[in-house]
């Protein structure tokens, strides 16, 4: 399958800006792509740490118990349905 391939009106100092990212036998689409891919990670894993950082919204390791387990007791089942 054979992609359609277009033109970019770039000034040369971004010419030249792409053409440092480039890496030794690799086009300047696919120096894009990966420029793109990490761009897009960074932005994803930028969007994840501002929640984390809400800090009201996580409840202290402390308040859940260890290993997550709620200090809350919770009822045994009846030996009569225990079988079931």
């Amino acid at each position: 399958m054979t992609s359609v391939l277009t033109t970019i009106p770039l000034r040369r100092s971004t010419k030249s800006r792409i053409k440092a990212l480039v890496r030794e036998g690799e086009t300047y689409d696919k120096a894009l792509r990966r420029v793109l891919e990490q761009a897009e990670l960074a932005s994803h894993l930028e969007t994840h740490y501002e929640r984390l950082r809400d800090k009201s919204r996580f409840v202290p390791l402390e308040e859940i118990g260890h290993w997550g387990r709620s200090r809350r007791r919770t009822r045994p089942i009846p030996a009569s349905r225990a079988g079931r």
